[in-house]
């Protein structure tokens, strides 16, 4: 990340396309630490050095003035040490009044515009963070694994529908054995889905742009129901299995004969 100063003033953070929010929060952390007041002794010391080179005002008695050293330390502790110590420079410039000891007012009023660019830039940062921070939740919440198909998704099962049976769509796109990441990844339970998928559509895939892959680890908590048969649908997948082995023992063709729904 690289940080510089435009014409009228503003500074600018650009970061690196790698930048993380992490290393981002690292920086500002580093950042807050120049930027927090301090160190005490050298402050006090840049405080001694400005009401030794200045007079006192003849209005402060003892108590008076020794509470003013007391308040000027105390407000020049909110910041570093370098605007402190440039504060205490600019202070004796000032024209009429920089002969005398400032005000704890006098003095913060000029370490404020000092200061000023430097909590600008810690803002902008922190806005940059913010924003990298949501951006990197989109992305997490768009790489996780959703029942809800986006619209390359559903582009791909309306042209499945028309290559696949019933039963097929039936079971390869059922929720608990198919799931959608991001924009145009699909994830399924089984190799025979992905082969499924392969098979039958892997130009549709190819067209959409679209990436298929075999993550049986999605669907860990998906529990496999098994249905109990009734005695008509056992009748039915006999006959099937009848039917099957007759179509192989005369070579006849699978595919063909599942499509007129012989099997």
């Amino acid at each position: 990340m690289t940080v510089h100063r435009a014409l009228n003033g503003d500074w600018i953070l650009a970061p690196a396309s790698d930048l993380t929010s992490e290393v981002l929060r690292e920086a500002i952390r580093d950042l807050d630490q120049e930027l927090a007041g301090g160190p005490k002794d050298l402050i006090a010391a840049a405080i001694m050095e400005l009401l030794g080179a200045t007079d006192r005002p003849p209005q402060l008695d003892e108590e008076k003035a020794a509470a003013r050293v007391v308040a000027l330390r105390n407000m020049a502790w909110d910041y570093p040490i370098d605007v402190v110590q440039a504060a205490c420079r600019q202070w004796r410039k000032v024209p009429n009044y920089g002969r005398w000891w400032p005000t704890e007012q006098d003095l913060r009023a000029q370490c404020e515009p000092l200061h000023a660019d430097n909590r600008a830039l810690r803002n902008k940062a922190a806005e940059l963070l913010r924003n990298l921070e949501a951006e990197e939740e989109h992305v997490a919440r768009s790489a996780k694994p959703s029942y809800f198909p986006g619209e390359k998704h559903r582009a791909f099962r309306k042209a499945m529908e028309a290559r696949l049976l019933p039963d097929q769509m039936k079971a390869y796109f059922n929720p608990s054995h198919i799931r959608y990441v991001g924009e145009n990844v699909v994830h399924v339970r089984t190799l025979i889905a992905e082969a499924i998928f392969q098979r039958y559509g892997s130009d549709v895939l190819t067209d959409l742009g679209m990436v298929l892959r075999c993550e049986p680890t999605d669907f860990l908590r998906e529990r496999q129901l098994e249905a109990e048969m009734t005695p008509e649908e056992d009748a039915e997948v006999s006959r099937k299995m009848t039917r099957l082995n007759q179509a192989v023992a005369k070579g006849e063709c699978i595919e063909k004969l599942r499509r007129e729904g012989v099997l």
